[in-house]
């Protein structure tokens, strides 16, 4: 990659956690519940469903390996599918059926 990013919390934004895997629970067919760390000694379960997993280990991992070529921070980030449906919702913007924001 052409640059150069260090992964760390950001002590000054509540939604950014550690993360670290501390254990993790893979339930067959379904996904896995996922044991991290969080902030100040806690711990944070995600569960991620296999269309999560997915999303990690086709989209994600590719570019963190270098088998996807990334040239920019911007070209590192991507909005899922799912993204679409839950930034619309966030934001407060009509969605059309398949979950694309409308005027």
């Amino acid at each position: 990659m052409s640059f150069d990013r260090t992964l760390e919390k950001n002590a000054e934004q509540d939604n950014v956690i550690d993360g670290t895997v501390l254990v993790f629970e893979a339930l067959p067919n379904q996904g896995a519940y996922v044991t991290v760390a969080g902030r100040d000694g806690e711990v944070a379960i995600v569960v991620l469903d296999l269309t999560d997993l997915k999303v990690i280990a086709n989209k994600v991992l590719p570019m963190v390996d270098g088998r996807i070529p990334v040239t920019s921070y911007e070209d590192s980030m991507r909005v899922t599918d799912a993204g679409v449906v839950g930034l619309t919702k966030m934001l407060g913007l009509d969605a059309d059926e398949n979950g694309a924001a409308t005027s």
